[in-house]
């Protein structure tokens, strides 16, 4: 598993998640860290919004900061004036309320019993049923337990503490306070940074252990997505391994399964593709082989047994055995020039030489020198050519074997009498040419297998009186060479039609 694919993708997506979910963590808690102490203090100085609305009235009904009690000197009525202000303890109706209205202030609570409980009143109101306190006991203190009272100081419109905390201005956080839409001073909130760092140090510590187990579980659900992806890719990838090994042991009928739409689905479609072409390609060579062991055993048989004929004396050395003698070997020449000219195609070592030809010059000559062998085999020959005038940038030697190679394929299969009818003109951009022949047809499941070599289409066919079966293979590869095409269908007068065609340009 060292360093294969599963592995490295592995790593990649395991590792790029990891990295994401540690930025994202760290960048989290540095946010918080960096926010944290201003959004507590934001959180102070919304608590005074009742101190700054009743320091506004105040400050409209006197005209100026008297109203604030010296929290030295009389720290109990500061602190009685504190609460109340900070809505801890209704105030009087009285002129307040009057000024109250005319400035557009919220209005402070009437006196009376609470809208919202019986629990709601003054804070140093006893209950109902409380026992009488005693009238040289001070009433008790509310609790401040963010210790606003002592953090709160008051600053005219230059700045001068005028009451509260007796701290200078520069180390508050403040409060504009507006009279008639002036400001007249400030409400400023003293910032104790060691009680802010220690609440920032027990919030972060909470942020981090909470990042740090949601971190953990990211990084856990990211290492079995990887794992499941990698081996995900891993079985495709095996899959292939397996296959190309199998290949390249000669087990050609390999195949992969298909059953996936991405791309490793599309990869084993073509690797089935080539597989298949692979073992048609070994089914040919072998066919080949036998094919052409069996065409050449022939005449080489007929021609061993004649020559030890000849010299057991069984046969004389009179024309006759002589004929028979020349005939094996012309009929060996000829398929060994076949061969040679298929395994030129196949290696594309024959170039064209291109020159301007008639096709119908060229038909002409080929009919002229098959005319007595035609007339011999009892076929009728008719020629229609609706183009004579066409030219074509072709080989004039290969293609006049091509020509001859469609007549003699009529000539040995036909039967007699019989009929040969050749269709030339123009057809689809370039030159056709259309040779039917009448009976024995060709079945239609046989079609498209004449092109291919040692081949015949019909069993009865032999070889005294058919070639070797090359001729059509050989025709399909000379057309095929000059950028055509050779096809065969039924036709109409019951035997085969062979359709050739070629561009009109060179090829």
């Amino acid at each position: 598993m060292r360093g294969s694919l599963a592995v490295k993708v592995f790593w990649a997506v395991f590792g790029t998640a990891a990295l994401l979910v540690v930025a994202i963590t760290t960048a989290s808690v540095w946010r918080v860290d960096r926010s944290f102490s201003r959004y507590v203090l934001q959180l102070e100085l919304e608590r005074l919004r009742g101190l700054v609305e009743q320091v506004q009235r105040d400050h409209a009904v006197r005209g100026d900061w008297g109203f604030v009690p010296d929290q030295a000197q009389d720290p109990e009525g500061y602190r009685r004036w504190f609460n109340r202000a900070m809505g801890q303890q209704r105030p009087p109706r009285g002129p307040a309320a009057d000024v109250t209205q005319a400035l557009g202030l919220p209005s402070p609570a009437p006196d009376g019993p609470p809208r919202d409980g019986p629990n709601e009143g003054p804070l140093d109101a006893a209950p109902p049923d409380a026992p009488p306190r005693d009238a040289n006991r001070p009433p008790p203190r509310p609790p401040d337990r963010l210790a606003l009272m002592r953090r709160v100081a008051f600053f005219d419109a230059q700045g001068r503490n005028v009451g509260g905390a007796p701290v200078p201005l520069s180390q508050c956080a403040t409060v504009p306070v507006e009279v008639h839409g002036q400001v007249v001073g400030q409400v400023g909130l003293h910032i104790q940074k060691d009680a802010l760092a220690t609440a920032a140090l027990a919030f972060l510590r909470e942020q981090w252990r909470d990042a740090l187990w949601m971190g953990a579980a990211a990084l856990l659900l990211s290492a079995v997505v990887s794992l499941l992806f990698a081996r995900h890719l891993r079985r495709p990838v095996r899959e292939l391994v397996a296959g190309t090994q199998a290949l390249t042991r000669g087990a050609l009928t390999t195949r992969l399964p298909t059953d996936r739409r991405d791309e490793f689905g599309l990869l084993a479609d073509h690797f089935n593709l080539m597989a298949a072409q692979l073992e048609q390609q070994e089914r040919s060579r072998r066919e080949w082989l036998a094919s052409t062991s069996h065409e050449l055993r022939t005449p080489l048989t007929v021609l061993r047994a004649l020559i030890e004929a000849l010299q057991e004396g069984i046969r004389q050395g009179d024309p006759a055995t002589l004929q028979r003698l020349h005939e094996q070997v012309m009929s060996l020449t000829r398929l060994v020039d076949d061969l040679h000219q298929l395994a030129q195609h196949d290696a594309g070592s024959h170039a064209l030489a291109l020159a301007p030809v008639r096709p119908h010059d060229l038909v002409d000559d080929v009919l002229d020198a098959l005319a007595p062998r035609l007339q011999q085999a009892g076929l009728q020959l008719s020629l229609d050519d609706l183009d004579p005038d066409v030219t074509l940038q072709a080989d004039p030697q290969r293609l006049r074997q091509l020509v001859l190679n469609l007549v003699e394929n009529s000539l040995r299969y036909t039967d007699a009498p019989g009929r040969l009818h050749i269709s030339l003109r123009r057809a689809a951009g370039g030159w056709q040419a259309e040779f039917e022949d009448s009976a024995p047809g060709v079945p239609p499941e046989a079609l498209p297998r004449l092109f291919e070599r040692f081949y015949r289409g019909e069993a009865s066919r032999s070889r005294a009186t058919g070639g070797s079966g090359l001729g059509l293979a050989i025709g399909r590869a000379m057309a095929e060479q000059h950028g055509g095409s050779l096809q065969a269908f039924p036709s109409a007068l019951g035997g085969l039609k062979l359709v050739l065609w070629l561009p009109i340009g060179p090829p």
